[in-house]
């Protein structure tokens, strides 16, 4: 699997010959297939379709056709991420792209491999909480945990916070979606004092 914006800069070759370098990737709706690669020439931009791309490699996008000329779209990043319910989560800024698992592996096969990578799937999903004070920065929890407590307080606090007072004011939580890999991702956040 390759991250959509780790291929930006790569050399796009067809038959040993540098037709450019990509200048931007279109994941379909799932995010996890590329629909269009642009990239640019000496001529200006130029657009492959995802069955025209041979390999995506650590160094170079290998092609059968040169692509053709287009007009480079608006760019597809970031997009909002929107619950069931219509409520805006925040933004999707990247995907993980499967383009091996369609290309080499027979179709009697696909099913099987789909749900032994399901139960077996190294991604989670990652939501971080970072706090301020009234005054300033008290940290951040980047976790996997799917349940997760923190404690912050003037003497010690959880690790990824600074020990601070607990000043009057408005305090700030920000829950950061860096990733969402499962069908559903649901939060519930409460604050509680305790006396020490």
């Amino acid at each position: 699997m390759k991250s959509a914006r780790t291929l930006i800069g790569l050399p796009v070759i067809l038959e040993c010959k540098p037709l450019g370098y990509i200048c931007q990737a279109t994941p379909d709706e799932r995010l996890d297939h590329l629909e269009r690669i642009y990239f640019s020439s000496g001529t200006g931009a130029r657009m492959i379709e995802r069955d025209q791309v041979d390999a995506i490699g650590e160094v170079a996008m290998l092609v059968h056709a040169p692509g053709k000329r287009a007009q480079l779209p608006e760019s597809f990043w970031p997009r909002r991420a929107i619950s069931t319910d219509g409520a805006r989560l925040g933004a999707i800024t990247d995907a993980l792209i499967d383009e091996g698992f369609e290309r080499y592996i027979l179709p009697e096969d696909r099913e099987v491999l789909r749900s032994l990578r399901e139960e077996v799937k190294p991604l989670v999903n990652l939501v971080t909480l970072s706090v301020d004070s009234p005054t300033h920065y008290v940290g951040a929890a980047h976790r996997h945990d799917p349940v997760q407590e923190h404690v912050i307080g003037p003497d010690e606090s959880s690790y990824g916070f600074d020990p601070c007072e607990m000043e009057a004011g408005c305090w700030s939580l920000c829950l950061s979606v860096h990733a969402v890999v499962t069908p559903e991702c649901r939060f519930e956040l409460s604050v509680e004092e305790v006396e020490a």
